[in-house]
């Protein structure tokens, strides 16, 4: 799921399959913030996968999942970075 928008994404359950990947967006604007209601369960080896609009902006602590309960959160695996430029 690769919901690139700022603010919340409003849920009522989410549960990734094998090898998933969530999409969670920064910018100095706010970033992506998945709220489920219910439960969500991540399966194994789901990434999450961060695309910054700005470096400059990116410091700082995100709650990217806010849920009921969750399950599966050792089944989290880090990615590379996403970003919409180039350093020289």
């Amino acid at each position: 799921m690769f919901a690139l928008v700022l603010g919340s994404v409003g849920l009522s359950s989410l549960t990734t399959g094998t090898g998933a990947s969530l999409g969670v967006r920064v910018t100095g604007a706010g970033h992506t913030a998945y709220q489920v209601a219910g439960t969500a369960n991540f399966g194994a080896d789901t990434r999450i996968v961060v695309t910054f609009d700005n470096v400059g902006n990116a410091a700082g602590s995100y709650t990217i999942v806010n849920a009921g309960s969750l399950l599966g959160g050792q089944n989290l695996t880090s990615s590379g970075v996403n970003l919409p430029f180039l350093f020289n």
